[in-house]
């Protein structure tokens, strides 16, 4: 073996290969110290705290309008998914989105869909026949329902997540008027 088995056989700290020296940086700050650390997600959150709240509806109310336009929207067509619920569920993803303040358009957008598939799944559920209630045709009625309520959950979706493209390019094109 070339060199001391222990940490502490080294002369002194230098010697050894994976020293760390801890005396004055070429900064002059000490080696100790922490350095500075840029405002990060935690000092913006405080700082939005304290500026007051954000603009928008209360999250509740986001989701009260989203959850109640599609079903009154089923409830006006009758056990099918027909247009006038496929116009009221994009409206009331559009309306959630607009009204909520920007911190709560994530719940907004990625509740768009289960608030869709499950309204349309009560109102055809609600409006099936009495008589076929086996197990397996229930399962397989839920499966042909889920497909036609597809595609009205991807443009209730796509509009939510258009709405809060929209807002966030507003909203940066805002702050970059506003301190530029």
């Amino acid at each position: 073996m070339s060199g001391p088995l222990f940490a502490d056989e080294y002369p002194d700290d230098s010697a050894h290969p994976g020293a760390v020296d801890f005396g004055q940086s070429p900064e002059g700050r000490s080696g100790l110290e922490p350095e500075p650390r840029r405002p990060g997600r935690a000092q913006a959150r405080r700082a939005a705290a304290e500026a007051g709240p954000e603009p928008g509806a209360p999250t509740a109310i986001g989701f009260l309008v989203l959850i109640l336009v599609p079903l009154l929207g089923s409830v006006v067509t009758g056990s099918g998914l027909g247009l006038l619920f496929t116009i009221s569920a994009v409206l009331a993803s559009v309306a959630s989105a607009l009204l909520v303040a920007r911190r709560a358009l994530w719940w907004i957008v990625t509740a768009t869909p289960v608030v869709v598939l499950l309204v349309a799944l009560a109102a055809r559920a609600v409006g099936a026949p009495a008589g076929s209630t086996t197990t397996a045709k229930l399962a397989t009625d839920l499966l042909g329902w889920t497909a036609h309520a597809f595609p009205v959950m991807a443009i209730a979706t796509g509009a939510a997540v258009a709405v809060t493209v929209v807002r966030a390019v507003r909203d940066r094109r805002a702050k970059e008027q506003g301190h530029g």
